[in-house]
Parts: C-alpha cells; structure tokens; sequence
C-alpha cells in the first residue's frame, strides 16, 4: 500500500528533478538556473544558465533549418559549462566564430553533466535526430575513463525496452524505472549517492595550490600505468570503441556528419605555468596522480583518434592541443572562462576547413 501510494503520489506531482527515467532521458525544457559564485575572478559572480525549449542551451531553433548549417554540441559536464553563464561556453563563443566566417549558422548546447557515450546514444536515438542537424560535435571520453565496466558493458548498457533486468541492482532499478515513478526516483537517488565527487569546490585563483597531492615512486608508478593499460584493454576498450561507432552509425544514417573531439585535462606530465606546481603529483581519483590519471585518459582519447581514423570521421585534437594551465581550468577538468573562449578557439580552428569543405554553400562570400 505505502508503494502504490508513493506511485500515485510521484505522478501526481514529483518535486525530484532528474533527467533519467528509466532508459530515457528527460530534458529541462525552458527551464532557468540563476545562482551565485563566491571567491572567484574567472568565472561569473552570477550565472544564468537557460534551456530552450529543446532542452538545449542556445537559441531557438529557425523556423526553417534546412537553410541553416546547424549544429549540435553533444557532452557531459565539459560540453554544457554548467557554472559558465549563458553566451560565455564554448558552444556559444564557437557559433560567434563560425558566424564571421558563415551564413546562416545555427548552434545549440546538448551538453549533459555526467553523461558518457551510453547517454550521448540515447540522447542522439531520442532527440537529436528528430531534430537532424547538419553537424554533430561529440566531446567525449571524460566520464566514460570513470565508468564501472566489464567486458560486455556495451552490449548490456545500450539495451534498451527490456522489460526487466535482473542482473544487478542497478540494472533492475535502471529497466523498472522505466514503468514506476518510484523506481525511476530510486535509480536516480542510487546514480547521485555513486557520483564521483570533484576533490575539491574551491573557486578562487589559488585553487590548485590546495589540491592534495600524491607521490608515487616511478617503478611503482609504471606498475599502476600497467595495470590501468592491462584493464583497459580487458574492460573498457571494446565497449567504448563500440560506442563511438554507434554514434558514428547513427549520425550518418540519418545524414549528419559527426565530428569527435578528444578530452583535455589539467594533469599529466607538464608543469602550471601560472603556479608552477607539478601537474603529474596531483591527486586524481582513488589511487591515481596526474601521471597515472593522463595516460589513462589517453587510452580513450587514442580510441577516439582510431575509430575517427578508421570511420574517415573529422577529429579535433582538443586534448594535445588544449594547453595544460590552470589559466583555463577551474578544477582539473573544467573550464573556466577563458578557458571556454580557448576551447572555443580551437575548435573552430580545426572545424572551419572541413565546414568550408563539405558546407560551403554558407561560406561567406568576402572569405
């Protein structure tokens, strides 16, 4: 009775805000988040951030888009710069860009904190292709480097409409949210109490001096960059190189180009210009320093340069060529503002040849 009731209750009206039910996605349509920083020089004191009534960040779609080279941006926390206020992320200052040398461009933000490949396939199966722009941009590989997976996580992850899966808790939770309020509540309240949490919420210009850090000697250190090559090529290379091909596949079925882009990240084996501290001693994760943490990124950023090699699909190196200073980053993997402006720089560097190339109906006829 205290089930039915609870259902009965949550459909009537639930004050959770998720963006998970079940398999799907739920999208904040025309929805606005105004909230203050404290302590901070690089971002904005106060942030608007806005939905469309996409769900998007951006303008609102043109009443007639097949005149338009549109564009999507499809991530997790670094595609949609949460804390960043609208106008100011890297989606919006690239369409700025992209308008100086285009006509007629149309660029929106599908960016969603947390989200991995197995969200992005969702998102693209749901939404993106109803909506068939002429260009996708996937910034991936960030949350996906943290994801719990074994070796056929792809094949169970991305199966979809089952009635029931049995195979775990989370699982069960994921497929009977999709038919109960109350299990799809109790899914989202599992995701939230799993999430990673960032080493730190400090804002403020000195943020990285605060930051823990963790000596490892070297010989143990390349037993842990080992291991970590070891597990990826036993748990995690199969199923991400999966993924991207399935957004690769989707995208060009219903004719949109992709275009992947590979992550950046403030540590590795490089010194902070601006505080001069080691960036490969920092503490990433359990058990992991900035060395250890980069080269396992990079094991996913390399899956993303081969499958874009292999699919003859446009990759944008953002992870080599995103300078690794803690002048655009607020915390190891964020950008702040300029640093949204300097990701925004680079890709429309590498984007704008290929745009020029395979759209160049828009080009502006001065360039």
């Amino acid at each position: 009775m205290a089930l039915i009731s609870a259902e009965v209750a949550l459909r009537i009206y639930n004050p959770f805000q998720a963006r998970i039910k079940g398999d799907k996605i739920i999208l904040p349509v025309y929805f606005h988040y105004n909230f203050e920083l404290k302590n901070t020089k690089n971002l904005d004191k106060v942030v608007k951030h806005t939905k469309n009534s996409l769900g998007f960040r951006g303008e609102e779609e043109p009443e007639k888009p097949e005149k338009y080279l549109t564009i999507i941006a499809v991530g997790g926390s670094t595609t949609e710069n949460f804390i960043i206020t609208d106008g100011k992320t890297w989606p919006a200052i690239l369409g700025v860009k992209l308008r100086e040398s285009f006509d007629h461009v149309w660029i929106n933000n599908a960016g969603l904190d947390g989200h991995s490949t197995f969200g992005h396939a969702v998102l693209m199966e749901d939404y993106i292709v109803k909506i068939k722009p002429k260009v996708v941009l996937f910034l991936v590989g960030a949350n996906d480097v943290w994801l719990k997976e074994t070796a056929n996580g792809f094949d169970r992850g991305l199966k979809r409409g089952l009635t029931l899966d049995l195979s775990s808790i989370k699982a069960f939770l994921r497929t009977a949210g999709n038919y109960s309020e109350v299990f799809a509540l109790a899914y989202n309240l599992y995701r939230f109490s799993k999430k990673i949490q960032y080493p730190h919420t400090d804002l403020s210009d000195s943020w990285l001096e605060k930051v823990r850090t963790l000596d490892i000697p070297k010989n143990q250190e390349t037993n842990v960059i080992n291991k970590e090559f070891k597990e990826f090529n036993e748990k995690y290379k199969r199923g991400y190189s999966l993924r991207l091909k399935k957004l690769i596949k989707i995208s060009k079925e219903n004719s949109i180009q992709p275009v992947l882009i590979t992550q950046p990240a403030l540590y590795g084996n490089a010194t902070d210009a601006i505080t001069k501290i080691n960036l490969g001693s920092i503490k990433v994760g359990n058990g992991r320093n900035g060395n250890v943490a980069w080269r396992r990124l990079e094991l996913f950023n390399n899956v993303t340069r081969e499958i874009g090699s292999e699919k003859k699909v446009l990759v944008i190196d953002l992870a080599n060529e995103m300078p690794k200073s803690s002048r655009y980053f607020y915390d190891t993997i964020h950008y702040n503002n300029e640093g949204a402006r300097k990701v925004a720089e680079i890709i429309d560097k590498n984007l704008q040849p290929f745009l020029r190339n395979k759209y160049g109906e828009y080009t502006k006829l001065f360039n």
